[in-house]
């Protein structure tokens, strides 16, 4: 009998968290929205299943170079079929900014959702951070580049002339 009751606890136990761990991975982090073919909801497993790349800079927030991979953001752009290059940034704490993409496209910005190897948390400004390779590019000094580099990056509004 209570081989059974064990039995059961850990069939409910995994089953349990296997639902958790599949809903975790299917939980949209970043929408894109406006004017694109479609609005479009991307879980983290998707972010991840475009090709990386691998920034190294030093940021305004951080003491040091960091390493950081994500997607570009021309490829989420791409992937929802975007129709303009105005973009609003918005982040979890409501901050937004709006860009034109054409003027950052250059430097091939990527949608970071790892730092230094770990997988970044809402508390180190994740899951996603816009990162642009500031040590790479002296005209990225400029504060508005700064002003661009959201983290916290849950929303990005597509339109086709300046909102």
């Amino acid at each position: 009998m209570f081989l059974n009751f064990k039995n059961a606890f850990v069939f409910i136990f995994l089953l349990i968290f296997s639902a958790l761990t599949l809903a975790q991975s299917d939980r949209t982090i970043l929408t894109v929205s406006g004017q694109v073919e479609k609005s479009r909801k991307y879980s983290l497993e998707q972010i991840q299943s475009f090709p990386q790349l691998l920034i190294t800079t030093n940021t305004p927030w951080t003491n040091e170079a960091h390493s950081y991979k994500g997607p570009t953001l021309e490829d989420i752009l791409n992937d929802a079929k975007a129709k303009g290059s105005w973009l609003t940034l918005k982040a979890l704490d409501k901050y937004q900014v709006t860009v034109d993409f054409e003027r950052i496209r250059q430097f091939k910005p990527i949608l970071a959702w790892e730092d230094n190897g770990k997988k970044m948390t809402v508390r180190g400004k994740g899951p996603l951070w816009l990162i642009l390779p500031k040590d790479h590019h002296k005209e990225l000094e400029a504060q508005i580049f700064n002003d661009y580099m959201v983290w916290q990056l849950v929303t990005i509004d597509v339109f086709s002339e300046e909102p």
